[in-house]
């Protein structure tokens, strides 16, 4: 595999290769076999908005399937460039930023083709839009989205439909539809579990599935107009999906505080679901990556580089728009969008009543997203998410491992994406400092409940966490709301 740093691929890749039967296949792909997806487009969507808002994204998500995805082959015209369509990456043409978005995302850890290049047979055709079969690629998986609906399957039987508007949210989840179908292909569907999608209408205005296209509901269009001033807590992996899907038509404006006290991984662990993130902005805040984003697309922007509720709790350092610091003065906050991924963190979040709440989570192949109005007899951010049992300690765990034969805690090392050799050793013999050590720390800290994660998800919940906010608008959130979807698992 030249010119593909196979090790830099399986660090990026740790967080969706914590399955121990995924960690499996990453390590049987040594033996030289080169992962190969290309990307096509049917050329009238290849040239909207809508249609290059879901390359751009589609790009942007398999460059992040480390370990999973080795080479991408862009194979969509040389067409102009649509103002908005690339959040980092823009390059001279459609193409060229495709391709330059991929190199910013994984660097060597994925090798890149333009048109033009020789391009070996690929071994999944990824498409946006409907479109012929390519006579060399074995699978082909394709969506295509406008508005707020999206279809998806075989390209060939996709509806002949052009997005004519300048909206993302159907082109963004479309996008994410065709990159968890290239993921379920090359990393497996597990036993009994998961199919592929045949054929997909779904509207992300009602949350249901269509028998065709044209049932539809075309729901609220287009998306201008101003958000009420809002509260963006957790600027992580939704939140910036989120933010990317509000600021992609450059029709959206308003003022938003965000809050986050954690950076992007220097070893870039995260990268693998991190949508506005690339290889430059490793170490950086991620408030500030995020404020950074929002106010070169028109918005107004506060940022803390401090976890909630430290920036509630602290009057010294208030918001810059004089009626919002009156109203945290008293503690009071009328909008908050929940991008953060743990129960405490969300219960500290509610702790506060705001007004309304629109959280939005994943789990799996599975993302939530719900609006919390307080006005409202319903249920709030906490009752939706308790608190999880804690796990054991370090030294229970080492306990109970020690229980095992070692052949057992082989199996248990593998299962959950650790060091086998180390564990085991550290198991004989435990010692402070030991690699071993470190491994059962790592896995004890996540908990059972593992830190498993795919781009995909996250941006898909950031996407519908994006429609739910953009609702506000016009007051049209619907109290106490509530959306669980499960993606066609593997």
């Amino acid at each position: 595999m030249s010119n593909i740093d196979l090790e830099l691929a399986r660090q990026r890749g740790n967080r969706h290769s914590l399955s121990g039967e995924l960690r499996e296949r990453f390590e049987q792909a040594e033996t030289g076999a080169v992962r190969r997806v290309r990307i096509t487009a049917n050329p009238a969507v290849a040239e909207s908005t809508g249609g290059q808002h879901a390359l751009w994204m589609l790009a942007n998500l398999l460059a992040r399937q480390f370990a999973v995805v080795h080479e991408i082959q862009i194979a969509v015209a040389r067409v102009p460039l649509h103002d908005g369509v690339a959040h980092f990456g823009k390059g001279r043409d459609l193409a060229e930023t495709l391709a330059t978005t991929v190199g910013l995302v994984a660097g060597p850890a994925v090798r890149v083709s333009l048109p033009g290049d020789v391009q070996e047979p690929a071994d999944v055709e990824a498409c946006i839009g409907a479109a012929r079969p390519a006579s060399d690629v074995p699978r082909r998986f394709g969506a295509v989205g406008s508005g707020w609906n999206v279809a998806a399957g075989d390209p060939g039987q996709l509806p002949s439909i052009v997005p004519m508007d300048r909206g993302a949210l159907g082109p963004y989840f479309a996008a994410c539809l065709v990159a968890g179908e290239v993921f379920k292909l090359l990393g497996g569907l597990r036993e009994g579990k998961g199919r592929f999608i045949t054929s997909l209408n779904l509207s992300l205005w009602d949350w249901a599935e269509y028998p065709r296209w044209e049932e539809l509901p075309a729901g609220d269009w287009p998306f201008g107009g101003e958000l009420p001033s809002f509260y963006l807590i957790g600027a992580g992996a939704v939140g910036q999906a989120a933010a990317a899907a509000l600021t992609a038509s450059r029709q959206l404006r308003g003022f938003a505080t965000v809050i986050d006290g954690d950076q992007i991984d220097g070893e870039g662990t995260n990268l693998n679901r991190y949508p506005l993130a690339t290889t430059r902005d490793l170490g950086a805040s991620k408030a500030t990556l995020l404020g950074q984003h929002l106010q070169s697309t028109g918005f107004g922007v506060h940022t803390d580089d401090r976890n909630w509720p430290a920036y509630a709790y602290d009057p010294l350092l208030p918001n810059p728009r004089a009626d919002l610091a009156q109203l945290e003065a008293e503690y009071r906050y009328r909008l908050i969008l929940s991008c953060v991924d743990k129960n405490p963190a969300r219960h500290a979040v509610q702790n506060f009543w705001p007004e309304f709440i629109i959280g939005a989570s994943t789990s799996d192949l599975a993302l939530a997203v719900a609006g919390y109005d307080m006005r409202s007899p319903y249920e709030c951010l906490k009752c939706a998410n308790p608190i999880e049992p804690p796990g054991p300690t370090i030294e229970e765990l080492t306990h109970q491992l020690r229980q095992l034969s070692p052949l057992q805690q082989e199996q248990w090392a593998c299962e959950h994406g650790l060091d086998q050799g180390a564990v085991v050793q550290h198991l004989a013999n435990p010692r402070c400092g030991t690699l071993g050590e470190q491994e059962i720390s790592r896995f004890a800290r996540r908990g059972t409940a593992n830190d498993w994660s795919v781009g995909f998800v996250s941006v898909a919940a950031g996407t519908l966490l994006g429609g739910f906010a953009k609702r506000c608008v016009n007051g049209q959130a619907v109290t106490s709301s509530r959306v669980f979807l499960r993606l066609p698992s593997w």
